[in-house]
């Protein structure tokens, strides 16, 4: 179901076709360097719209370095600062997530990042990663205002109001591993609780009681663990069984937090026959905290990770793995990103992508 535009985001959609239109005269030589850009009076007239929706798209072309002001006189192309400079630089896209960190950030993001440089490189067009995993909400905005970026990945989670007001004041924008509900932008995210399901079904096909089968949660607060925590427990629950015995311990999709939960899990009571961890990363320390304690893989204990990252294809056994694409997930949001630009009116489109067991030695 195509997403509803608000009527109130009407005039910001009017100003982002107005800046589009200049750009492509700048970036084609129809508005030569130094050439005067066309009054706010004449751009309103023109595009049916107000003063200070003109005054808005011509600021976005300001901050862009694609136009300079005179008090008095006017908005004018900017020149190239040296003979046979391009007149307009490299188009920028800026990835902004809360999931990456200065610091690094984990093989799934990674993934996705090589499949946005995949689409971009197809364009000769330059990825800038803004990291925000350490900025309070509120300054996030900000971070994608100084990007000064033609266009923009939201990669994850964001506050609702946060995403919403990047969408109203920033440039062209593409969703990336998130639900972003009734806004108006364009995403692809994986179907979480499908993965879920997936993951517990092949434990409880293999004679795994719920009440033998754990779950190694990401966080319990982030919209990708309850959907996948969903799909899992509905599984069971479509099995015949009650979700309410499932033995659960969070991880926080980190290696460590995997074997710390594994080892409170053997620790509180008998180890479980099947073990649904909700990334590979987590589900390679339970494999350590599983050797620790005696345990075999898949004599003692079924596990099943998700990602079918490097940490599934190194473990020993091999993990058995919920994959998900996110290289085609990143290479796609670009696609729909320059299709939103080449057609900024264009019904939006949100792409869900399914997900797929990979039955290997664990």
């Amino acid at each position: 179901m195509k997403p509803r535009t608000p009527r109130s985001h009407a005039h910001d959609f009017l100003y982002r076709k107005i800046a589009e239109d200049l750009r492509a005269k700048l970036r084609t030589g129809a508005i030569a360097p130094g050439a005067r850009l066309p009054s706010l009076n004449e751009l309103a007239a023109e595009w049916g719209a107000s003063r200070l929706t003109a005054m808005k798209a011509v600021e976005e072309l300001r901050a862009a370095g694609l136009v300079v002001s005179v008090r008095a006189q006017g908005s004018f192309a900017a020149k190239r600062e040296e003979p046979g400079a391009p007149a307009e630089r490299t188009f920028t896209v800026g990835l902004l997530s809360r999931v990456l960190h200065p610091a690094g950030y984990g093989l799934y993001h990674q993934a996705m990042i090589g499949g946005l440089y995949d689409g971009l490189e197809a364009v000769t067009a330059n990825l800038l990663v803004l990291a925000a995993g350490a900025a309070k909400p509120s300054d996030v905005p900000a971070m994608m205002r100084r990007a000064h970026a033609d266009a923009m990945v939201y990669m994850g989670a964001f506050e609702p109001e946060i995403l919403a007001e990047m969408l109203r004041d920033g440039p062209p924008a593409v969703v990336l591993d998130y639900d972003a509900g009734d806004l108006p932008v364009d995403g692809i995210r994986v179907d979480n609780p499908e993965i879920g399901r997936l993951a517990a079904r092949h434990l409880l096909d293999r004679g795994v009681a719920p009440a033998e089968l754990a779950i190694l949660e990401g966080n319990p607060s982030d919209l990708s663990s309850r959907r996948r925590l969903e799909g899992a427990l509905g599984a069971v629950r479509a099995a015949g069984g009650d979700p309410a015995a499932v033995r659960r311990d969070v991880g926080g999709f980190m290696r460590r937090g995997g074997r710390d939960a594994m080892r409170r899990l053997l620790a509180a009571g008998p180890a479980p026959r099947g073990v649904y961890a909700m990334n590979d990363e987590m589900a390679s320390g339970a494999l350590e905290a599983l050797r620790e304690a005696g345990l075999r893989v898949p004599e003692d204990v079924r596990i099943v990770g998700t990602d079918d990252s490097l940490w599934a294809r190194s473990a020993v056994p091999p993990l058995t793995t919920v994959r998900i694409d996110a290289r085609h997930m990143g290479s796609q949001a670009v696609r729909l990103l320059l299709k939103r630009i080449a057609a900024p009116d264009g019904p939006f489109a949100r792409e869900v992508l399914a997900p797929e067991l990979v039955v290997r030695g664990s």
